[in-house]
């Protein structure tokens, strides 16, 4: 598309382009900072303002009509999430804002940029309620999900999850971009980054069941990116357990109907 070939054009490379697309939103103002054509740092990561968005970067993405999300915002911030949020929203209409929201649902226009600069400002407290965020949002089982994994045709769900899947698309996003901090990078953490996620990816992975895989089905791509050893050896070590679970959401459903739902090894695939 035209903002790739421009940039292509300009001499940098497609794949860098392809990834300047997207962690920078096609924002012009973000694009400049990511190529270090402006140094201008934005006021809300200046160090007086980023308790106003920290919460927010290491969400990511949330809806507000998800009562969950709101309690994993709250948790995070330390305050009621009313409150926190009249805090956040100064920063909305800015012409250089770093969130967006829209018709309830919020979302960091760069997590990449907003990462970058505000991590190094995110406090141990801030990172032990993350983790229990991690946790409460991958100990949300889907209860239809048995119902679900034998259905073969057509079917309209009601969502009964406490927290909506954009939330745990965030959570799980943030968790890509810690593992990949490099060793150099200050973050107030008792290990190395990776290794952190490691050890909160291998801990729920260990403890999950067959309704946890079909229930979080949908963010096992951005499990297995956060931490792909943890994500392999979990795979590796179940497959040869006679009640492995891998190997039960691999059985064919049999006779699937032409509207019907796929089988239960898709997103397994795709996050292999």
């Amino acid at each position: 598309d035209s903002f790739i070939k421009s940039l292509v054009k300009s001499g940098i490379s497609r794949e860098f382009a392809e990834q300047l697309s997207r962690e920078t939103v096609r924002n012009i103002t973000i694009l400049r900072r990511s190529l270090e054509l402006d140094y201008t740092c934005p006021d809300w990561a200046k160090p007086e303002n980023v308790r106003d968005i920290i919460p927010a970067v290491l969400v990511s993405r949330w809806s507000e009509i998800q009562e969950g999300d709101k309690e994993i915002i709250s948790l995070i911030a330390g305050e009621p999430y009313n409150s926190y949020i009249a805090r956040l929203q100064k920063w909305v209409h800015l012409d250089d804002s770093p969130v967006v929201t829209i018709d309830g649902k919020w979302r960091l226009y760069s997590p990449y940029e907003a990462f970058g600069y505000i991590s190094r400002y995110i406090t141990i407290t801030d990172f032990t309620n993350y983790k229990e965020a991690i946790h409460r949002i991958t100990s949300d089982n889907d209860p239809d999900a048995i119902e679900k994994m034998e259905a073969t045709g057509l079917h309209f769900w009601e969502h009964k999850q406490n927290y909506s899947g954009w939330i745990k698309e965030g959570l799980f996003q943030s968790a890509i971009m810690i593992s990949l901090s490099k060793n150099e990078d200050t973050l107030n953490l008792p290990t190395l980054p990776s290794t952190w996620i490691d050890d909160i990816v291998s801990t729920i992975l260990n403890n999950s069941s067959i309704e946890w895989w079909l229930s979080n089905r949908h963010v096992l791509e951005l499990i297995a990116e956060a931490s792909p050893k943890s994500y392999i050896r979990f795979i590796q070590d179940d497959l040869v357990k006679d009640n492995s679970i891998i190997r039960r959401l691999f059985i064919p459903k049999g006779n699937i109907s032409f509207w019907g739902v796929p089988e239960n090894y898709v997103e397994v695939l795709f996050s292999l």
